[in-house]
């Protein structure tokens, strides 16, 4: 589409252009419809989110304590026992806790996730097809994803059902 430059000439407008000035269906001029807002996630904000946000909270509660003093041995072990030198700026700081905050997280979530593929409840050893015991296979299947805090890697339990002849992974215990 074209449309009236400022010199006169005909300026090209991009298919993105165009959209965003054409309104969407129910808004108009006076009331534009605006974007539902996101947690962190970059999800939706809903009751679910929230539920499972409240209940992450709740747990951190029980090990605040212990993640100060860890912070503690940390700051220690990278600064010396004076801290951080005098001048330092405070962003290189903060730089600094993020980066060790997201390998915190990443290894926390790694470690969660490969204990959890390791302890598969009997009941989740069920064959989806057929609903047969399965038997776990001898190789795990190696497994990853990239996460909000880096890659998260572990080896997923295989089961293999033999009337089925196929294999599955329990996903729900």
């Amino acid at each position: 589409m074209a449309k009236q430059g400022r010199d006169g000439g005909q300026e090209q407008v991009s298919q993105a252009e165009n959209a965003a000035a054409t309104p969407k269906a129910g808004a108009n001029a006076a009331n534009p419809i605006k974007p539902k807002r996101k947690h962190y996630t970059g999800r939706p904000k809903g009751a679910d989110e929230t539920r499972r946000l409240d209940e992450a909270r709740s747990k951190l509660a029980t090990v605040r304590g212990k993640i100060g003093e860890f912070a503690q041995e940390l700051m220690r072990e990278l600064y010396g026992e004076q801290g951080p030198e005098w001048g330092t700026k405070f962003r290189d700081i903060e730089i600094l806790s993020d980066v060790i905050g997201a390998e915190v997280a990443s290894r926390f979530t790694e470690g969660s996730v490969s204990e959890q593929a390791e302890h598969v409840p009997k009941s989740a050893e069920t064959c989806p097809c057929c609903g047969g015991h399965g038997t776990r296979a001898e190789n795990d299947e190696p497994r990853s994803l990239k996460t909000l805090t880096g890659d998260v890697n572990w080896n997923e339990a295989q089961y293999f059902c033999k009337p089925c002849r196929r294999s599955f992974f329990p996903s729900k215990p």
